[in-house]
């Protein structure tokens, strides 16, 4: 799933990037162009055209909405507008993307390009390089991207007719980005009979609500430099529309509530902004300038969403001490003790780090081997590797560049990391589960990490000064290989406890 996601996000934001120009007497075009490639009564589909495409406007857009994230995101511009330029090469200028729940997670979407007059194929392998395991077809007079499985079954597949199609295109109009989605018959049937109440969270009432509140929806965006929102529900009928909508009043406060929003004014403004209203068997919304509704969308969501990147920086950055932890012990089992915070030469000049020494149990034998070890981190030779740092050493957190790390070590007498030698666990006589080994610091503390450099151990508050990714406070890695994060808070003296291998004092019992 996570390999179908990456390879979807350049394709997404090409999506996202388009203002197809559209009308009313297009719409059943749209519909005849697609349908013979749809099955029974359930849709989902985008329609795009290339030719309007500005993926910049859209980047510079985000990058406003977004700033932190900026960085972070560059790749995937770059790879969208070499996906869009590299498609428009092939001559390629429309396509719909298809999406069958019979084909996820495992197969993907399907791209449809309804004229194959003057597509370049070759021209278009080429542009879809990124999506491996994907190979353009003829089928049925236009050209189908998929995997081999969605494709035998295309091939296969005996036409229905979508007639509410025209309908649903009809309604989006002049939009950047077209959606549409349908339920089928037999959708509506299985809904009613499995669950003819709607569950008590959300406030209960029949089934129903949802399967006449919705014969199909459809969404159109227009995207930077102009921003609009359209969605057309089409309902069963005024009733069904009218119930439909009041639902969607109903759930505004407690979707408020799950989403921790309640002391979040921007979540209720955008919920209260996002609310249809009726007309006649439709539930209609449109937002002709949505910039002040797209801010408010992010501001609204800003808070849950770095909470999560902090999660998942926190997770990786775990998941990268738990390696270096191993790494550490098998180590020790080869050396019968810890790694030195540096190693030296004849005359005791520190020359590379710990993190240089346990390569070779971090996979990373050749790298090692490459290392000049006789000679300093920032010698001319050795000074070229600090590009090649391996990815365990580089925080998820961390905007630092290219070779820096922020696991680091403290040093001084005392600490898992002396003067001179590396430790030995049984020299570790507070316990190798009360003794941190390796922190993970701000980016202001950063260093190449292939230098030998250890923060200093001040016995009276060993932290002063420093912080971790995260303002809360630091992922640690202790002496028996496990990952702790450490509040910021914890009081100078526990952290004294902690960083010391032999002072003999226990920690508090709320530890």
């Amino acid at each position: 799933m996570r390999r179908l996601f990456r390879n979807a996000i350049p394709l997404l934001i090409t999506i996202a990037a388009c203002a197809p120009l559209r009308g009313a007497d297009k719409a059943v075009d749209d519909a005849k162009a697609i349908s013979p490639f749809l099955e029974g009564g359930r849709v989902t589909l985008a329609r795009i055209d290339l030719t309007r495409i500005d993926v910049a406007a859209v980047s510079e857009k985000l990058a406003k909405l977004l700033p932190d994230a900026a960085a972070e995101a560059e790749p995937v511009r770059a790879t969208a507008q070499r996906v869009h330029q590299s498609l428009q090469k092939a001559g390629v200028k429309d396509l719909y993307v298809l999406v069958s729940l019979s084909d996820l997670p495992q197969e993907g979407p399907a791209i449809v390009i309804p004229d194959a007059a003057g597509i370049d194929i070759k021209a278009l392998e080429e542009a879809l390089s990124w999506a491996p395991n994907r190979k353009p077809e003829s089928i049925r007079g236009s050209i189908v991207v998929a995997s081999p499985r969605v494709i035998t079954r295309l091939k296969q597949l005996a036409p229905a007719d979508h007639p509410e199609l025209a309908e649903a295109f009809r309604a989006i109009g002049d939009k950047a980005l077209q959606v549409v989605a349908t339920l089928s018959d037999d959708d509506r049937r299985v809904i009613e009979q499995m669950q003819p109440e709607l569950p008590a969270q959300i406030g209960g009432g029949p089934s129903t609500i949802v399967t006449q509140g919705m014969i199909w929806l459809a969404v159109g965006i227009d995207l930077p430099p102009k921003t609009s929102l359209n969605i057309t529900i089409q309902s069963k009928d005024a009733a069904a529309a009218a119930a439909l909508c009041a639902k969607l009043a109903e759930l505004q406060p407690i979707v408020l509530k799950l989403a921790g929003g309640q002391g979040n004014p921007d979540l209720a403004k955008l919920l209260a902004a996002l609310l249809p209203q009726v007309r006649g068997s439709q539930l209609v919304l449109n937002v002709e300038s949505a910039d002040a509704t797209l801010g408010a969308a992010v501001a609204a969501v800003r808070p849950a969403v770095e909470a999560a990147r902090q999660s998942a920086s926190r997770s990786q950055s775990m998941n990268n001490m738990k390696q270096i932890g191993l790494a550490m012990h098998i180590f020790h089992d080869a050396q019968k003790k810890f790694p030195s915070g540096a190693t030296f030469d004849a005359n005791g000049k520190p020359l590379l780090s710990w993190r240089v020494q346990i390569l070779p149990y971090l996979d990373q034998k050749e790298l090692y081997e490459k290392f000049h070890l006789n000679e300093p981190w920032d010698s001319e030779h050795n000074r070229t590797l600090i590009a090649e740092m391996p990815a365990v050493f580089k925080s998820p957190g961390s905007r630092k560049g290219q070779g820096q790390t922020v696991y680091r070590e403290m040093t001084g007498e005392h600490t898992a990391f002396p003067p001179k030698n590396g430790v030995e666990i049984k020299q570790i006589t507070d316990g190798t589960s009360n003794t941190i080994l390796v922190l993970e610091v701000d980016d202001q503390h950063a260093v190449p990490w292939t230098k030998p450099e250890g923060i200093p151990f001040q016995k009276e508050n060993p932290v002063a000064g420093l912080a971790g990714q995260s303002a809360e406070g630091f992922v640690t890695l202790f002496g028996d290989g496990s990952v702790r994060f450490i509040p910021s808070k914890t009081a100078p003296d526990v952290w004294q406890k902690l960083l010391m291998i032999d002072d003999g004092q226990v920690l508090p019992a709320d530890f």
